[in-house]
């Protein structure tokens, strides 16, 4: 027992780590003086411009948004993403004062009845692509509100713009 005691005392400092002295107040002066010349940040040079990141900036959420509010519930989806609202559905677009707001696939699920969604594909929602000629029709005659949608969320449709390549050379220079 006394030799594994005496053992064990005299393996301690081995375990025990590497010994270091403790750097001088020089040295650590030193260091700071090192690291002060090699900062980075003291290079970096300061842009007096517009920032770049505002015109990216929505001003307002509503203000970039169309409400839908049915039964205590409601939900935003982006401006343009309505394509179709009759006469008797209106009162169902607005904010409803106490109504909850909930995600649009939450509010999708509650209120299937007057609600349709169309998927449309990106060129058709960026505008570069026109809209079928029977789903045209079919938003004129429609009873329920209509909702673009792409992989089931909902989208903005830009109106469709006309691509200057198939143009005449001359209508497409002016």
């Amino acid at each position: 027992m006394k030799t594994l005691t005496l053992i064990t005392l005299l393996a301690l400092p081995a375990l025990a780590g590497e010994m270091r002295d403790i750097a001088s107040q020089d040295q650590l002066g030193l260091k700071l003086r090192m690291s002060e010349q090699q900062d980075p940040m003291k290079n970096l040079k300061v842009v007096e411009a517009d920032d770049p990141t505002e015109a990216a900036r929505p001003e307002d959420l509503m203000a970039s948004s169309e409400v839908l509010s049915f039964n205590g519930i409601a939900t935003l989806v982006p401006k343009g993403a309505v394509l179709a609202v009759p006469a008797n559905l209106r009162c169902r677009t607005g904010f409803q004062p106490g109504a909850r707001l909930v995600p649009w696939n939450e509010f999708f699920a509650v209120n299937r009845g007057w609600i349709q969604t169309i998927e449309v594909s990106f060129d058709q929602a960026a505008g570069r692509a026109e809209l079928p000629e029977g789903l045209r029709k079919q938003l004129e005659e429609s009873r329920v509100v209509v909702i673009a949608t792409m992989r089931q969320g909902p989208i903005t449709v830009n109106p469709y713009k006309p691509s200057a390549e198939g143009a005449d050379p001359q209508t497409a220079a002016r």
